[in-house]
């Protein structure tokens, strides 16, 4: 799960977590985001990576544009799939004809073409 971490929202302090469903502990597992607010793993041939969605990248306060980051091992590094975003809101992935849609505060859907 993404942590969108209180004002002054600083860059780097935002994380997605790991939930033990059984247990109910959690961990952190993507750390060092700005502004997290959601992720969608993609899982082919036995590997899983991670898209994650920043509503901003640079803080205190919003500051940048929002970004998709894709995550091949946790640990990182990212790589940037998408620096462009308005606000983004939430994000969703069409397999079949690979595009990453993207939506935004106001309604905008952003398409990103998106290669597996």
């Amino acid at each position: 799960m993404a942590l969108f971490r209180g004002a002054p929202f600083l860059t780097g302090v935002s994380s997605v977590n790991q939930v033990d469903p059984t247990t109910g502990s959690n961990s952190r597992f993507i750390t060092g985001l700005t502004d997290a607010i959601g992720i969608l793993p993609l899982k082919e041939e036995g590997k899983t990576s991670y898209l994650v969605l920043q509503f901003s990248s640079a803080g205190p306060f919003f500051q940048g544009p929002g970004l998709v980051l894709r995550f091949d091992d946790p640990a990182g590094p990212a790589t940037v799939v998408a620096d462009c975003l308005s606000h983004p809101t939430s994000m969703t992935l069409d397999k079949r004809t690979g595009t990453l849609y993207v939506s935004e505060n106001g309604g905008r859907i952003v398409t990103i073409p998106f290669a597996d």
